[in-house]
């Protein structure tokens, strides 16, 4: 997918979800999800991971993930928006949000 310029140096990247059902046939009944994960990059070259919960097929996925932290809402699309705000933990270096497809320091 194509990159998202959120200005001041940060950018973010839409990830599907789209495993092979041949090899891990527990996932037969979850659908794919063409934008679940958000690759965020911060202008110290880190990147950081944010699942994002979206109104279809919610529930099947918390369940699956259901044992990581990090869950955003997904609050718009266009322009993008998500909830609550994002901090790069490891090294800990920013901490903003993402609101009206652009990044807002904290």
């Amino acid at each position: 997918m194509d990159e998202i310029d959120l200005g001041n140096g940060y950018t973010a990247e839409w990830c599907g979800w789209h495993p092979d059902r041949k090899l891990n046939p527990q996932y037969e009944n979850l659908p794919d999800v063409e934008k679940l994960v958000l690759l965020i990059s911060c202008p110290h070259g880190n990147k950081g991971a944010c699942h994002v919960k979206q109104k279809k097929h919610q529930a099947e996925y918390e369940e699956l993930f259901k044992n990581s932290a990090n869950w955003w809402d997904l609050v718009s699309e266009d322009p993008l928006e998500i909830s609550p705000s994002v901090q790069f933990l490891t090294p800990k270096c920013c901490h903003g949000f993402i609101r009206q497809g652009k990044w807002v320091n904290a």
